[in-house]
């Protein structure tokens, strides 16, 4: 329908002007990361790359802990960490590029 087709140019264009971030987040069945997040970066300078890597990696680790219960609701924990994102790409680099995250039970 035309309001996928919309979202999708949307998508895109954000990708071309502003980059594309996506977050691998490997977590527990109580929303503990188990590892650093992975972050690939495409549109950035490879300059900005290990800035972005590195200090998106370290403001979710701070900020996404183990919940007392098992997650129940893993959409919240992606949209949790696609904020997180979002906020601190925009706060550093004064950009804000498409944010994908991902979120794998291990």
């Amino acid at each position: 329908g035309e309001e996928v087709d919309t979202f999708v140019l949307r998508d895109r264009e954000k990708i071309a002007k502003e980059g594309v971030v996506i977050v691998l987040a490997e977590v527990d069945t109580f929303g503990g990361l188990v590892a650093n997040p992975n972050i690939i970066v495409r549109g950035f300078s490879s300059a900005e790359v290990p800035d972005i890597t590195n200090g998106l990696s370290n403001e979710i680790k701070n900020n996404i802990k183990s919940k007392k219960t098992k997650v129940a609701d893993w959409n919240y924990l992606r949209r949790t960490i696609g904020n997180i994102a979002e906020k601190y790409l925009i706060k550093k680099l004064k950009r804000s590029p498409l944010v994908l995250p991902l979120v794998i039970e291990v």
